[in-house]
């Protein structure tokens, strides 16, 4: 039998006989998941991802700790993925001064915010402009046939 915990109302359902929705590596009820779905469950999933790629020894506690830490402090799980995104890739710093933690992400959190609202900017710009039809233009080459013709120098002639 396929019993699992609900991740929102932690009650035990047979999710072989109930829809279901799968969170990460955890199941929830649809009807819970469709009441207390946000965005930012998604993002703690991807940081995670992040996380595990650059940091390969890591303490989930403490992340955890800290990702909760930056919630209150006002620093969405999107800004943290995007902020560790932007600091290993985009940056390309060494992963090794980070000891395991994510403690960078207010330090960097600004540049990160400008980093990717330039970014946005200049894709809106790019998806506001129209192409307009292409024009065919026929261009014929014009060969001046007095000035094609070369005169050489005859070196017998010199001597």
């Amino acid at each position: 039998m396929g019993k699992v915990k609900c991740y929102f109302c932690d009650q035990y359902f047979n999710w072989e006989k109930e829809p279901f929705k799968k969170i990460g590596r955890r199941y929830a009820h649809t009807t819970c998941y469709e009441k207390n779905y946000s965005e930012d469950l998604d993002y703690k999933e991807k940081i995670y991802e992040v996380v595990k790629t650059y940091l390969h020894d890591y303490n989930y506690a403490i992340i955890e700790r800290q990702r909760k830490s930056y919630n209150t402090k006002g620093i969405s799980n999107k800004e943290i993925y995007l902020a560790l995104l932007y600091y290993y890739e985009i940056l390309k710093k060494s992963p090794e001064a980070a000891q395991g933690r994510i403690g960078i992400v207010p330090y960097i959190i600004d540049d990160a915010r400008a980093y990717y609202e330039k970014k946005n900017k200049a894709q809106k710009n790019l998806s506001s402009f129209q192409n307009p039809d292409r024009v065919n233009i026929n261009i014929e080459k014009i060969i001046d046939r007095n000035t094609s013709k070369k005169t050489f120098l005859n070196l017998e002639e010199l001597e």
